[in-house]
């Protein structure tokens, strides 16, 4: 007895599993019948971020030439659409669906600068936190920490390159742009620094300045490297000197000698 009612509840739960896919075959059967309606899109981030509207999303759609609305969803290339969606350079993620109500969705997540480099010919454009080069927008302007000066790193140049992932080898042309890169990653990750820098100024020397928010001070803080060490004395300087003295005792403050910090009063 006990044997057929075991036997009893495993077809329940076969015959249960197999309606459930006999019905979601249908319903995805049904849902692909359907002639899309319409073309539904999502800016998930746009609270914080306004690099890209739906306007600009649905022009790059129909100047793509995919047939969407009235077209069996069947038939539409969504995959397309994602592939299209994803060449402009403020979009980093797209993902399409499609609904029973006969629309195809689409959701956009775009990509979250972290500084904005101008060149010396006057040319600028934003760097991601993943490494990626991103254009200006005609509609947005983002609030991060400025590059400029002695920067020879036009955008088209360099825009299919990822500063994260990509080795030295693949980026030496644009070693500027990996150093101020993970120079600004360092200054991000820091309170103090996130909330002291607003600008750094490369110079003829390839020397970096960094310009405070608070003080009037210029920061040398000179070739690229050792620069957290030398973030990190100039770190222990504030806590220890500029705080008992002011902020605008000097008009300089030099950290490109090795552990020495030099300054110049006003």
């Amino acid at each position: 007895m006990k044997i057929k009612k075991n036997i009893l509840s495993i077809l329940g739960w076969v015959a249960i599993f197999t309606f459930l896919v006999l019905s979601m075959s249908f319903v995805k059967n049904e849902e692909y019948k359907q002639r899309c309606t319409k073309l539904k899109i999502e800016v998930i981030d746009s609270t914080k971020y306004l690099f890209i509207d739906k306007n600009e999303i649905k022009q790059l759609v129909n100047d793509s030439n995919i047939s969407i609305i009235g077209y069996p969803i069947s038939e539409i290339n969504t995959l397309k659409i994602e592939n299209i969606l994803k060449k402009h350079s403020s979009i980093k993620d797209v993902r399409t669906y499609c609904s029973l109500k006969g629309s195809i969705g689409v959701e956009i997540t775009q990509r979250k600068p972290i500084l904005r480099i101008i060149n010396y010919s006057g040319e600028s454009y934003y760097i991601d936190k993943d490494g990626v080069m991103m254009r200006l927008s005609d509609i947005y302007t983002a609030r991060v920490i400025v590059i400029n000066g002695h920067i020879n790193e036009p955008f088209e140049a360099r825009h299919n390159i990822n500063l994260k992932e990509d080795d030295n080898n693949n980026i030496i042309r644009g070693k500027v742009l990996k150093d101020v890169f993970n120079l600004v990653l360092y200054i991000n990750n820091d309170k103090l620094w996130r909330s002291q820098f607003q600008q750094i100024y490369v110079n003829t020397d390839n020397e970096y300045e960094l310009i405070p928010i608070v003080g009037t001070q210029k920061i040398m803080l000179g070739k690229i490297n050792n620069y957290k060490t030398k973030l990190r004395n100039l770190k222990a300087f504030y806590k220890k000197g500029i705080e008992k003295r002011g902020w605008n005792t000097y008009s300089e403050i030099n950290l490109k000698y090795e552990n020495q910090i030099v300054c110049t009063k006003k």
